[in-house]
């Protein structure tokens, strides 16, 4: 579309594609750096996310983990909306719920 408009007000075809080169870098720049920016300074180690190497990083690190969590949100396309129905309230008002573990030895003791 930027060589039709360089074609079309008496340009050269060589300014044309000098142009779209240009406007097509500037794109693909942008793109990586849109995707470095998505990554967190504390990368996952396997599924968990290490945290701060010194307590003086601890609010860095807090802020980036943020970030990550809302960028993910976003990419999945989260909006809270299930967790705000009326007929799921009951959920987070209900603090008592029974679980047992498997090696749980005062339900079942194999010896």
């Amino acid at each position: 579309m930027l060589y039709l408009t360089a074609m079309t007000k008496g340009g050269s075809a060589g300014a044309g594609s000098a142009l779209g080169g240009l406007w097509l870098g500037l794109c693909v720049l942008l793109l990586v750096l849109g995707a470095r920016a998505q990554d967190t300074a504390y990368p996952p180690q396997d599924a968990q996310i290490p945290g701060p190497a010194a307590k003086a990083d601890a609010a860095a690190w807090r802020a980036d983990v943020q970030r990550w969590r809302l960028e993910r949100r976003m990419r999945m396309g989260y909006d809270g909306g299930k967790s705000t129905r009326p007929e799921l309230g009951w959920t987070q008002r209900n603090f008592i719920c029974a679980q047992m573990m498997i090696e749980e030895r005062d339900f079942y003791d194999p010896e």
